[in-house]
Formats: C-alpha cells, sequence, structure tokens
C-alpha cells in the first residue's frame, strides 16, 4: 500500500507492484483485479475477486489488447458500465477498439465514450474511457469480452496505469465498473467495484495465445487466493 496522491500514484487500498525497464523481447501485461465495492450500494453475491481485466502490448507499442472476464460474477448479474484512464498526456479521442471475441454478441459494448476526463463513476472521480452494456442481459455473469485498442502510435500496457481524475467522493481509481442486479453485501440492486490490486509485470514473447488462457488460470488462482 501507499498513500501518495495523485494521477501516477496509487492510494489508499491500492497494492502496486510494477517492474520496471522491460526489455524489448518481453510484452507488458497490465492486470487489474476488481475486488470491493466503493459506492455504498450492494456488492456482487459471490466470492471477490468478481472482474479481471487485462491489458497486453505484446512487446510493441501501437496495439493493446484489452480482454475483460466476469468470472467472479454470480448468474443474473452483470456489467452495466466499464471506467478506464489513459496517460494524460495522450489523446483518448484518438483511441480505436476493435472487437476481436467475447462470449456471446450481448457482451459486446453498446457505445464507447472517449474524452479526457468526461466520465465520472458513481462515488468516484472522472475517468477517459466509457464502455456502455446492455442494461439487465449484457455482459453477464461468467463471460468474457476482447478488444484491439489502437489509433495512438506510442500506446502500451502501461498507458492505461494511471487514476481517476478526484471529483469528490471516494478515489480515485485505476478502474471502476458498474454491476447491476448484484446479491452481495449492501442495499440496492447494483454497486460500484473497483480493482485494489494493479500489476504490469513483463511477459516472455511469443504471447500468441496467452492472453486468454493465462486470464483464466488467473482468475481462478486469485478466486482461490480470495477465499
Amino acid at each position: 500500500m501507499f498513500s501518495r496522491t495523485g494521477r501516477h500514484f496509487g492510494l489508499g487500498l491500492f497494492t502496486l507492484a510494477v517492474m520496471t525497464s522491460l526489455p524489448s523481447a518481453h510484452a507488458a501485461s497490465l492486470s487489474m483485479v476488481y475486488d470491493f465495492e466503493f459506492s455504498g450500494g450492494r456488492a456482487p453475491g459471490g466470492t471477490g475477486p468478481w472482474i479481471w481485466t487485462a491489458f497486453d502490448d505484446s512487446g510493441s507499442t501501437g496495439t493493446v489488447r484489452m480482454t475483460v472476464s466476469a468470472a467472479g460474477l454470480t448468474s443474473g448479474e452483470n456489467i452495466k458500465e466499464l471506467y478506464f484512464n489513459i496517460d494524460p498526456s495522450l489523446d483518448p479521442t484518438k483511441l480505436s477498439f476493435n472487437y476481436l471475441s467475447g462470449s456471446s454478441t450481448a457482451a459486446v459494448a453498446n457505445t464507447i465514450s472517449l474524452a479526457p476526463d468526461a466520465y465520472k463513476a458513481d462515488g468516484d472521480g472522472l475517468y477517459d474511457i466509457k464502455l456502455d452494456f446492455k442494461k439487465g442481459s449484457g455482459f453477464d455473469a461468467g463471460e468474457l469480452l476482447v478488444y484491439d485498442i489502437t489509433g495512438i502510435t506510442t500506446l502500451s500496457a502501461s498507458s492505461f496505469m494511471f487514476l481517476s481524475k478526484p471529483a469528490g467522493g471516494h478515489g480515485p481509481y485505476y478502474a471502476a465498473a458498474n454491476v447491476q442486479n448484484t446479491t452481495g453485501l449492501g442495499t440496492g440492486n447494483g454497486g460500484w467495484i473497483a480493482p485494489s490490486e494493479v500489476t504490469i509485470a513483463p511477459v516472455p514473447l511469443p504471447a500468441a495465445g496467452w492472453l486468454l488462457g493465462s486470464g483464466l488460470m488467473m482468475m481462478a488462482a486469485l478466486k482461490k487466493k480470495y477465499s
């Protein structure tokens, strides 16, 4: 844990393990583990972590593969919104999200909104990227979603390791998710969750096939760790 504030530093509950000076023969992988509810709403019903997101750059800049897994949610729960940040020196409006695969067509984002510090997660600060999914039957429990993100030549996995801009309430956080139909602790029919663990590490190349397989393995390991 660490308590330095600002968009470049972790805060509060975050445990940030950063491995620097990545050699060119390695891909960088950024992993976010969503395991706490921050808005005062109702948490998901299962044992966290509930959602996992990975950003992988395959050892070069310009294209980052984003994988989102809802393996920790329970039946009936679904992701309504996802929020992310990028390096404030980059222009988020230049990003392009190219859908690669998903567990179902319903898991594809209805809209992807891009603007600097423009999107407020309930009870937290402002984000640069917002993905909206179909309410009630969109990105459901157990589903997986994969996008390739392009549009900026210097884009890498580490470009997404930045905190939301403070705007009152809790946070800042590296990411946030609005989950509907939750059944865990708290009140209401939904909650806002964020990652307490954000890691970036080198991954030996070739990276083909690594992201999907290791992502599912990580979810299983993390559920064992937190149970």
